[in-house]
């Protein structure tokens, strides 16, 4: 890295303007194994000056310094100029940009034509961007599975089991409290349609016995395990909580709750369930995320299929290509159990993704939709993502107020939502209702640390609504999904509002490339779920600033 320390020079003047790093669908991780990739490419190897200078200005930006990328401080720190450098007598640094410049773009012309990840520096600016080689490419070929297909399929869920709490408590005087805890926590799982939950009894049973984990997993055939202990003092309860593997008998997550004695059992009680469920459950909690990092592929002709960590996977690491992929999976789940509502819900979301983001579907989408959020609450009333996917059809077809009741009345369910209220506020922010929307996401995102990218495209309107553009920019850097047109319109109608022209630039040009045919049609394919014209029309204004986009 480079020793020097960070000057601003007396000669230049400073901004008041936060730069954020400009990335567009790339990761840091991803970026810097790109710049080792063309650091190490005989173009830069044989150029030090170069290869210094670029790599100095891709760490700066990486690590949240593009603010000090003047010429002054790359002349010092990447040119090893005196302190006494003065750029506007020495053109050095100008000079050497546009060496760069020419020496990457002969990078990306020859050798680097088949590379993903795309570093560019814009003239005009010291700042690199940052983006993803992707083409618009022919749209995968939807098609519904044969019945031989669904034939193969087995559907599961992620079995999960509770042990009874243990009281150490120095008088053993909690522990109808802390059989309690056991009790409660299987039924809060139990009404998670995430999971399958070992009745409890079965699992008093073989703690009675000491068995060990991956003794009571097999027998159980559970792949996770929720445990506890209580303990006190003379001011204090402590409730120590974990979870456990049990194919590796490994503790993965454990947390302590303390509360005041004296305090109310059953609010204690609850509170601490909604808590634990708030962080370990849910469609994008601690257990589903960690299953879906670890799952192991099958193996032979036989297919077993869990749709909760379809949708996880598809969600976090989104692409047209895993887009056709988990649809043409949730259509076998279908196929093989037709009133199985967790798939027909899923299904319902991905038709309604395909439209906001522009990706194929079918001709008639908006009553198929419809028709499979209908028939997924029919076969099960009580499920919330059969109730959330329903909700998002209605919005497109009464608006937001009807659906608000609906929405307080999931708000209100137990076990709490937390992150699916934060997808219910992502419904508001389409819908226009962006205060009660924001209030949702925002308060989701700080209590959990696995979500989905699309609360960043959420809050990054709201934040352009308000005019708080800098806000809008950081939310949307934080997007890593592939393949969304959204991410490259709001980069190149938020810097130019940022008075960034250069970068903007490089944004828009991306999406008339990548996504042609989205952005002719671009005011067309906002309305597909955006419901407030202003927004829109802000959103279309901003793009023609940018680039004099054409909206048909």
């Amino acid at each position: 890295m480079f020793s020097n320390a960070l000057r601003l020079n007396p000669h230049e003047t400073s901004t008041t303007l936060s730069v954020q790093k400009v990335v567009s669908g790339c990761s840091s991780q991803e970026v810097r194994a790109q710049l080792g990739v063309i650091l190490s490419h005989e173009l830069f190897s044989r150029s030090p000056v170069l290869s210094g200078f670029l790599k100095y200005i891709v760490e700066e930006t990486l690590t949240g310094n593009a603010i000090l990328l003047k010429e002054y401080t790359i002349g010092v720190n990447a040119l090893r100029r005196k302190s006494d450098f003065n750029p506007q007598m020495d053109a050095v640094v100008r000079i050497h940009a546009g060496r760069l410049r020419r020496l990457i773009a002969e990078y990306y012309t020859e050798a680097g034509t088949q590379d993903e990840i795309i570093i560019g520096v814009v003239k005009g600016s010291y700042i690199p961007v940052f983006s993803r080689s992707v083409r618009e490419k022919k749209p995968p070929c939807l098609f519904s599975p044969s019945k031989s297909e669904a034939n193969r399929v087995s559907i599961s869920k992620i079995v999960v089991a509770i042990l009874p709490f243990r009281d150490l408590c120095e008088f053993r005087d909690k522990q109808f409290f802390v059989d309690g805890l056991g009790e409660e926590f299987t039924r809060v799982f139990c009404n998670s349609q995430e999971f399958a939950v070992v009745g409890h009894h079965s699992t008093f049973k073989l703690s009675v016995q000491k068995a060990s984990l991956r003794s009571i997993g097999l027998k159980l055939s559970a792949e996770y395990i929720i445990s506890g202990v209580v303990m006190q003092d003379q001011k204090r309860l402590r409730i120590n909580v974990g979870l456990s593997e049990t194919d590796t008998s490994t503790q993965i997550w454990s947390k302590v709750f303390e509360y005041e004695r004296g305090s109310d059992l059953l609010d204690m009680q609850r509170q601490l369930t909604g808590d634990v469920y708030s962080l370990l459950g849910g469609q994008f909690g601690f257990i589903v995320s960690h299953r879906a990092r670890t799952i192991r592929s099958g193996s032979g002709d036989f297919i077993e299929f869990n749709p909760v960590l379809f949708n996880y996977q598809l969600q976090t690491r989104f692409s047209i290509n895993s887009y056709a992929t988990t649809r043409h999976a949730l259509q076998l789940a279908v196929q093989l159990e037709p009133q199985f509502s967790p798939a027909l819900a899923l299904l319902t979301e991905l038709n309604l993704w395909g439209l906001v983001l522009g990706y194929p579907v079918e001709d008639a989408l908006p009553a198929t939709t419809m028709q499979l959020a209908q028939k997924a609450m029919n076969h099960d009333p009580l499920s919330r993502h059969a109730k959330f996917s329903y909700l998002w059809a209605m919005l497109y077809k009464k608006g937001v107020a009807d659906i608000l009741p609906e929405i307080e009345w999931l708000l209100n369910q137990d076990p709490p939502l937390h992150l699916e209220a934060a997808k219910l506020g992502s419904l508001l922010v389409w819908g226009g209702d962006y205060e009660r929307g924001k209030d949702l996401i925002e308060q989701a995102i700080k209590r959990n640390h696995h979500y989905p990218w699309s609360f960043h495209l959420a809050l990054s309107l709201v934040y352009f609504n308000d005019n708080r553009y800098s806000d809008a920019l950081d939310s949307i850097d934080k997007i890593e999904a592939m393949d969304v047109y959204l991410v490259d319109l709001m980069k190149a109608v938020l810097l130019t509002k940022l008075g960034m022209p250069q970068q903007a630039e490089y944004f828009h040009r991306s999406l008339m490339e990548n996504y042609a045919s989205i952005a002719l049609s671009l005011e067309q394919n906002l309305r597909n779920f955006l419901l407030d014209e202003i927004l829109i029309s802000k959103i279309i204004k901003g793009a023609q600033e940018a680039g004099d986009t054409k909206s048909s």
